[in-house]
């Protein structure tokens, strides 16, 4: 049998030395707390000493309890999901992470992709998981042309937990950051980039099978190309942040007055045919790029902490379930059929 309605309204008492003044002093307190805007107890009792009140009453004000105020209340915010201190400048703070894309054939590749806190410049690569093979793929994603960051942050998965990394970026002048176990919230910006990129190539993938680890690659890289020209912070792509130019598109009719890059789209020759399959490519990124910035599953995602999911409770067993009511404390609690 479930529990049915609320308990009645619990009644919130002052403390004892509220309870000992006369009525009359408690009436007075009371209108002067609300004529005074409703200020804390610590600073009702202070105005109270400054203006020579006795010890009595201002004892009283502290141990007040106004409902008004109790009902009115902020609600305790909670506390920040990320560790990572603001970055200022471009390459302060980068996050790393890897990520699995599935293909509509069901086939699977792996991918590691890195991003800055100050600009969300982002760039990746098709990897392997192992930590010789992830290694590689920061250097050339990255170090090769950014050089070492201050700081690197990365999820607490198998791979970073060793001495190899610790290793590698200490020699490198990298101070590494790991988030706790399930507290992925605190690599919260990598992931949701991560999402993002995963979002646009199941729109490319919808459109034009990717089926190699050669169509992954391309691919990949103008997803890359199309959120770095695309997103824009502080009214600046994250492109136009890092390289202070805007990026070149080869063979655009609005951009590109260039006739060699124009000649060879038509040509069909193989390599205008290849030419032609990376314009469509790019098309297609810069499309999804567009669809996933505006995706309500994205939206979602990005706005909730991870959750871990409760286990061992099955349909019918018997759980606590409490939901806060404004005014009353403690809150309520009952005991009721698991219906999930």
């Amino acid at each position: 049998m479930g529990y049915q309605g609320w308990p009645p309204k619990v009644t919130l008492q002052s403390g004892p030395a509220f309870g000992s003044l006369e009525n009359h002093q408690k009436a007075d307190l009371r209108r002067l707390h609300a004529n005074l805007g409703h200020p804390s107890p610590e600073k009702l009792s202070r105005a109270l000493q400054d203006q020579g009140a006795s010890v009595e009453v201002v004892k009283a004000a502290q141990y007040y309890q106004c409902d008004s105020c109790i009902e009115n209340q902020i609600r305790p915010k909670l506390p920040n999901p990320a560790t990572i201190y603001s970055p200022k400048e471009f390459n302060d703070c980068v996050g790393g992470d890897g990520a699995y894309w599935t293909n509509k054939q069901g086939r699977r590749f792996h991918f590691m992709h890195f991003i800055d806190e100050a600009t969300l410049f982002h760039l990746g690569a098709p990897s392997g998981r192992s930590v010789e093979e992830q290694i590689e793929t920061f250097e050339s994603v990255w170090l090769e042309w950014a050089g070492p960051c201050k700081e690197m942050y990365l999820d607490p998965a198998g791979e970073y937990l060793n001495d190899r990394w610790h290793e590698f970026l200490q020699k490198e002048g990298i101070q590494l950051s790991v988030a706790a176990g399930e507290s992925h919230w605190q690599v919260g910006r990598v992931e949701a980039h991560g999402r993002i990129v995963k979002q646009m190539l199941t729109a490319m993938d919808a459109e034009e099978s990717i089926v190699s680890p050669e169509d992954f690659r391309k691919c990949l890289r103008q997803v890359f190309a199309a959120k770095n020209s695309l997103s824009a912070i502080a009214a600046y792509t994250p492109g136009q942040a890092v390289l202070g130019k805007a990026r070149a598109l080869p063979a655009s009719l609005v951009s590109d007055s260039s006739a060699a890059a124009h000649s060879l789209a038509e040509s069909n020759s193989q390599e205008g045919i290849d030419f032609r399959e990376s314009l469509r490519k790019r098309e297609l990124a810069r499309k999804a790029c567009l669809l996933a910035d505006n995706s309500n599953a994205l939206r979602r995602a990005l706005l909730r902490r991870p959750r871990k999911d409760p286990d061992g409770y099955s349909k019918g067993d018997w759980v606590l379930q409490g939901e806060p009511k404004r005014g009353t404390w403690p809150l309520a609690w009952a005991w009721s059929n698991c219906d999930y």
